[in-house]
């Protein structure tokens, strides 16, 4: 299995962005004709914010300091 997202990596390292923006917009209609709008952007929605999760925890940020930046003044006591 990681040799295959290996090659897929490299893939899109090699390839134009105008490929790769088709296969991921095959990827997305598929998910939309599987499982609708909602669920697709639910989907996706989970996708992004554990992007960003994992982002934000291997540049070992604060968690206090990224709460700071998220939330309004007001919830920061």
């Amino acid at each position: 299995m990681m040799d295959w997202l290996k090659q897929v990596a490299s893939w899109s390292r090699s390839s134009s962005r105008s490929t790769v923006g088709a296969i991921a917009g095959a990827i997305l209609g598929v998910l939309y004709l599987i499982f609708g709008f909602w669920h697709m952007i639910v989907f996706l929605l989970f996708v992004a914010a554990g992007y960003t999760i994992g982002r934000i925890s291997s540049r070992r940020h604060d968690w206090r300091e990224v709460l700071d930046r998220l939330l309004p003044p007001r919830y920061r006591d």
